[in-house]
């Protein structure tokens, strides 16, 4: 029994350890880890961007136009880094690695969105416009173009 209980004892501070200096691998996203592209076409004025969010530089870039004109680069924080990274983790960019969700051909003023996200834990690829969409994902792009939160 004592042997027993010293395993769990070890088991126990080994995970604490582990956790402590290591950290989740999937939990939220470091600025200095992270770096999103954001490729948006269409809509009515047929636009065609590219939004990058670079957390190691601390600056988002934007090709013209650009959302926040006449800046096309615009210092971002660690804290808005690690939000707006937190916002497409919580939106399951993870969950949906390489996912095309697909155009909709039939829909009337949709952006396309071709997504690069890199964290810690990998990179990931995600596209799509229209109904298909996930709408946690429109609200994460939306965080990245516009540097104030669209609600």
């Amino acid at each position: 029994m004592a042997t027993r209980t010293r395993f769990s004892f070890l088991l126990l501070v080994t995970a604490s350890l582990v956790v402590a200096c290591g950290g989740d691998p999937t939990g939220p996203p470091r600025a200095e880890d992270v770096k999103i592209i954001v490729h948006t076409t269409g809509g009515i004025a047929a636009l065609d961007w590219t939004v990058t969010l670079d957390g190691a530089d601390g600056e988002a870039r934007c090709s013209e136009p650009c959302p926040w004109a006449p800046q096309i680069t615009r210092a971002v924080s660690d804290g808005d880094v690690e939000e707006i990274a937190g916002a497409f983790v919580d939106a399951g960019i993870r969950r949906a690695r390489d996912t095309d969700f697909g155009r909709c051909a039939l829909c009337a003023d949709q952006f396309h969105h071709d997504i690069i996200y890199r964290d810690r834990t990998g990179l990931y690829h995600v596209a799509g416009d229209g109904p298909n969409f996930p709408d946690a994902l429109e609200t994460a792009v939306a965080r990245i173009i516009f540097p104030t939160s669209p609600e």
